[in-house]
């Protein structure tokens, strides 16, 4: 199987936050996404990279964006 660098958005709970777990946990690079700071330093003790990200706002999207293509070099292969 070949990794993939996955951007999962809402990753503090529930379906994002499970399927970033059970996607690294099976080789994937995940970067996982979430609004809150408190969430985020959650899923980096989870050993998951995380980018701070509220959907709801452009300046965020945009930086997180751009933080995102550093992270991976520019490189993006699936959304979810």
């Amino acid at each position: 199987m070949q990794a993939n660098i996955i951007l999962i958005t809402g990753c503090s709970s529930g379906i994002g936050h499970d399927a970033a777990l059970a996607l690294s946990q099976r080789g994937h690079r995940v970067i996982a996404s979430c609004r809150q700071q408190h969430d985020v330093d959650k899923l980096r003790a989870q050993g998951l990279e995380v980018i701070q990200l509220d959907v709801t706002s452009r300046e965020s999207i945009t930086a997180a964006f751009s933080e995102l293509m550093i992270k991976t070099g520019g490189k993006l292969d699936v959304h979810y």
